[in-house]
């Protein structure tokens, strides 16, 4: 693409456009870095992601739904943690 910006393999990037744009200016400008060089550091972070997502145990909504329970009533009840 002429525009600057490195085709996405769903062309997501596309759609969104002046989005990404937007955030990856703000993360360029967090990082003290230019906006193609965050786009090059979003790269390998999103490959990290996945790969921890891949090894990460599955579990199921039932036992998701009890620990959110656990939480929010401790919550409700003041018993959460002020760290």
């Amino acid at each position: 693409m002429g525009d600057g910006h490195a085709p996405g393999p769903s062309g997501r990037e596309d759609v969104l456009g002046a989005g990404w744009e937007s955030e990856f200016g703000w993360i360029a400008e967090v990082l003290d870095v230019s906006v193609p060089g965050a786009r090059q550091l979003a790269s390998p972070a999103r490959r990290r992601v996945a790969k921890a997502k891949q090894s990460m145990p599955q579990v199921s909504k039932a036992e998701r739904e009890r620990v959110l329970a656990v939480f929010r009533a401790a919550y409700e009840a003041g018993t959460w943690p002020a760290w």
